[in-house]
């Protein structure tokens, strides 16, 4: 954390990343094993307890609110599922490579970080302009896959949609009958973007075009010698 700061770094960053390692922690001492004995075993625990654990932030929720993934009619937004978050198991393996990568700079801890890495990250994140697209690489073993949110779509694309959403209900029925849990979470986070997007089309559609009051041109200018 000393480093941290020295680094500059916000305070919410520091807050962020000592919660993190606490999570770490307590689940080493829960399995009774020292940080410096940690090995990838350990974080395969944590990422199957995130997976699979309730976040006691979610409970914070009035009665009366929609449950946990659902869409909401009002925003078309999809609302947080009970769950922790991709983006968060992600951050916290970050922080735990992080803290075992600064230890084994100063040669303490176990000589191989806990935390799997990507070869093929590095390889494509080595000697990159920052004007050329970014290259496709493989992610981490444990990592969670981060789902991007889809652009705008259009309204007479809908039925497409509907296609899209068919098909990812079949495989979560499918993942439910195999009992394949953390597939089911995931299948239920990309559900709750085509719904979004529904919603929004919707909307859009029943909105119409926006006059932006945009004066048009004559098709032949006095000047232009036509």
């Amino acid at each position: 954390m000393r480093d941290l700061l020295l680094g500059d770094v916000s305070p919410l960053t520091c807050r962020s990343y000592g919660h993190d390692l606490l999570r770490w922690f307590r689940l080493l001492w829960a399995v009774d094993v020292g940080w410096e004995q940690a090995t990838e075993a350990e974080t395969a625990t944590l990422v199957g307890w995130l997976r699979s654990a309730p976040n006691p932030q979610r409970r914070r929720r009035p009665m009366d609110a929609l449950a946990a993934g659902t869409v909401s009619p009002k925003t078309g937004k999809p609302t947080l599922r009970s769950g922790y978050a991709p983006r968060t198991i992600a951050h916290n393996l970050s922080v735990v490579h992080g803290f075992y990568a600064f230890h084994l700079h100063f040669g303490r801890g176990p000589v191989v970080n806990p935390v799997p890495d990507s070869r093929s990250r590095r390889r494509a994140s080595a000697h990159v302009s920052p004007i050329e697209p970014a290259r496709p690489h493989r992610r981490a073993r444990l990592r969670a896959c981060i789902r991007c949110p889809m652009l705008s779509i259009n309204p007479r694309l809908l039925l497409r949609l509907d296609e899209l959403e068919a098909d990812l209900l079949a495989r979560r029925q499918r993942a439910i009958d195999e009992g394949w849990r953390g597939e089911v979470d995931g299948l239920d986070l990309t559900l709750s973007f085509p719904r979004s997007k529904r919603a929004q089309a919707q909307r859009a559609a029943a909105t119409g075009k926006a006059d932006l009051g945009m004066p048009t041109l004559p098709r032949h200018h006095p000047g232009n010698g036509a």
